[in-house]
């Protein structure tokens, strides 16, 4: 109905008001109340206020239901079937900027007198004064003009070639234009007319990372442990990193280290990094625990730990096995999440004192360990426990390796031998605790031999008093033997 109802404007202009009918492979669905009287009598007979306009909707024999009971049925808080004005926070049609972003132009899209096309630049230094250009975000404070010509990406008729009209014409097999062929070229997508490449690694000096560092193919650019963990070398930076120590292998990567025998050994922080290979892939299964390797991958940081990503390559220097860099002794305030250590040491193998397992996930296979106000996840993507620690597990040290998971520090310990136990948890009674002199029993006075039994094994023999209900029955001095619950 909107603009006589005779072009496509209609349509786009239409308010809800305007549809006069609709219909589907000649039936009708839904119009106006008097339209659809005439052509579906056997349709809803409820007339809708459709913006001052009489509707009628057919959805009885659609859906089952009237539009009445839908209304019910959906509820009070449901959006508007339709808006008769301007809907709340409606995004508008027309460009504009309050703020700069930056560097990016404030604009509000309305041209003026001396902005012809409203994009926030004044006509005298638009480099496109009559087409609407404004400086973006991504544009580091400048209009697009990759030829630098003085005339804008936007209106320049040959945008690559500077001060003329005549465009030239691409080659696809000469991408960059610089006369050399693709398949040739040691710079396919950067101009070097010279094909200078200083170092003989096959890539050109313009578009080599490190033009004085043999790095062929895939190879990345010499780097360090200390050097990616501390930001020195930028994230997604191609790099190799050599002689790295395995420390540690789960089902997706690997933890490398730098040891304190290592040549280059500049202390614990920043001396440790995950490697991520995805799982069952050719380099993860080249990364063995002890072994020395060569890894070709990128700088990346994933829910907030720097490691190495994008890896091409794991080459094995030494099999190995080697033993382990010395645990890095912290507390637990030291290093859970938020510690003033946590970050710097984060992949370094370290050691804890004394806690408790204070709850036990097992879903996830973690452990929660706690030492007086501090608390610290033991996980198991290295090692899992089995059959997994109770609580009220008393260890009198933990070992493994910090790591940053979904921005939490965990610990990972890496064997049983990362955990050394403390005094047994709590004793539980075995079924035959129970004696046949007591109320539950009917028979002999004489009891069966009591058993408690520790949840888990001590480190050492471990001596127990047995007590039971009566005071007459008390047994001391009870010796559990090395590596025995009972």
């Amino acid at each position: 109905r909107a603009n006589g109802g005779k072009s496509f404007r209609a349509v786009i202009d239409a308010e809800p008001a305007d549809v006069v009918l609709v219909m589907r492979g000649g039936k009708v669905l839904y119009g106006d109340e008097v339209a659809v009287g005439a052509l579906s009598p056997t349709c809803d007979a409820e007339a809708i206020d459709v913006c001052g306009t009489m509707k009628r909707a057919c959805l009885t024999g659609e859906v089952g239901k009237s539009y009445a009971a839908l209304k019910t049925g959906a509820g009070a808080t449901t959006p508007a079937a339709f808006e008769c004005a301007v809907p709340p926070n409606e995004p508008s049609c027309s460009p504009k900027r309050d703020e700069s972003v930056l560097g990016s132009t404030i604009y509000t899209g309305v041209p003026s007198a001396s902005d012809s096309d409203g994009d926030g630049i004044a006509d005298a230094s638009d480099k496109c004064p009559m087409v609407f250009d404004p400086i973006r975000p991504v544009d580091n404070g400048m209009q697009s003009d990759a030829d630098n010509d003085g005339v804008g990406d936007v209106c320049d008729a040959c945008p690559l070639d500077a001060d003329t009209t005549s465009c030239t014409v691409v080659d696809p097999n000469d991408r960059d234009n610089d006369g050399h062929p693709n398949s040739a070229d040691n710079c396919p997508d950067t101009a070097n007319p010279d094909q200078a490449d200083g170092d003989t690694d096959g890539k050109g000096d313009v578009c080599d990372a490190c033009p004085t560092e043999n790095n062929p193919g895939s190879a990345g650019c010499a780097s360090t442990i200390y050097k990616i963990k501390d930001g020195t070398t930028p994230v997604a930076t191609l790099v190799r990193v050599t002689n790295a120590l395995v420390t540690g292998k789960g089902e997706n990567g690997f933890f490398v280290q730098v040891k304190e025998t290592d040549p280059g050994y500049l202390g614990a922080d920043h001396s440790g990094m995950f490697v991520f290979t995805g799982t069952g892939t050719p380099p993860l299964a080249n990364a063995t625990v002890g072994a020395r390797v060569t890894i070709d991958g990128k700088v990346a940081v994933y829910q907030g730990q720097t490691e190495l990503d994008t890896v091409t390559s794991v080459t094995v220097e030494m099999a190995g096995p080697e033993t382990p860099p010395a645990p890095i002794a912290v507390s637990y305030a030291d290093v859970k999440t938020g510690g003033p250590r946590a970050l710097t040491l984060e992949s370094v193998i370290v050691s804890l004192g004394a806690s408790t397992v204070t709850a036990a996930d097992t879903m996830f296979g973690e452990l929660t360990l706690t030492a007086g106000a501090d608390t610290l996840i033991a996980d198991d993507f290295v090692y899992l426990p089995a059959p997994p620690f109770p609580v009220g597990q008393n260890f009198t040290s933990v070992r493994g390796i910090l790591t940053l998971r979904n921005n939490m520090f965990k610990l990972e310990p890496r064997s049983a031998a990362d955990y050394t136990a403390g005094a047994p948890g709590r004793l539980r009674c075995l079924p035959r605790c129970r004696t046949r002199g007591s109320r539950h029993h009917r028979g002999s006075d004489v009891p069966r031999p009591a058993a408690r039994q520790p949840e888990r094994p001590g480190t050492g023999a471990t001596v127990v008093t047995i007590t039971s209900g009566s005071a007459a029955l008390t047994v001391t001095n009870v010796t559990v033997p090395t590596a025995r619950r009972s």
